[in-house]
């Protein structure tokens, strides 16, 4: 029985790693993510790579609610895409002005949500920017 309850606890032990928790707000995604990409730079408007990526992606849901939102900070030339729910965060996108036609993205995401999209979404910013 003994062996039984310690097989038992160190599955659950294991399973329980496995298992990815949001983050509560958009800078503890960015120091401490699942999956990284960043520093990219893409030859491309960001409001424009932001406004490409905004018509051709499909959007994330979660509970079947959409959960992607899109922010453009003109003033600072920042674009920032989220994916959140219940003040809970998945995923985060930022988009920086570099120049008139240069943008850098970073992007920072949690589970399968962020395994997923980031790579794919990086892909139509690709596209986007050619």
């Amino acid at each position: 029985m003994l062996k039984v309850v310690i097989v038992f606890a160190t599955f659950l032990g294991g399973c329980s790693s496995m298992v990815t928790l949001p983050r509560d707000n958009k800078d503890a995604l960015r120091y401490s993510p699942d999956i990284k990409e960043d520093n990219l730079t893409f030859n491309a408007n960001y409001q424009a790579l932001v406004k490409c990526w905004d018509e051709k992606a499909e959007k994330q849901k979660v509970n079947f609610s959409n959960a992607t939102y899109t922010n453009i900070y003109s003033d600072l030339g920042v674009a920032e895409i989220t994916v959140s729910y219940d003040n809970y965060y998945y995923l985060f996108i930022e988009v920086l002005k570099v120049t008139n036609d240069k943008t850098t993205v970073n992007a920072y995401g949690m589970g399968e949500i962020g395994n997923s999209n980031i790579p794919n979404w990086l892909s139509i910013m690709r596209t986007c920017a050619n």
